[in-house]
């Protein structure tokens, strides 16, 4: 399971946590690079976070 956060406050990690996974996570600000602006119509970093989760698959041998 990966959990995919805005920042580093971790909320889908915890969540997961809470619910007894183990996720792999991803940071978008710190891992992607990608700034978090709340605009969820603004595309600016998807193809960077498209490109690092498909890694991150790639890697987990998923």
């Amino acid at each position: 399971m990966i959990a995919i956060d805005g920042c580093g406050t971790q909320c889908a990690a915890k969540t997961l946590m809470k619910a007894g996974f183990e996720p792999v996570e991803i940071v978008l600000n710190r891992d992607c690079e990608i700034a978090k602006n709340h605009d969820l119509s603004d595309e600016a970093g998807l193809e960077k976070a498209t490109e690092y989760l498909f890694k991150t698959i790639e890697y987990l041998e998923v």
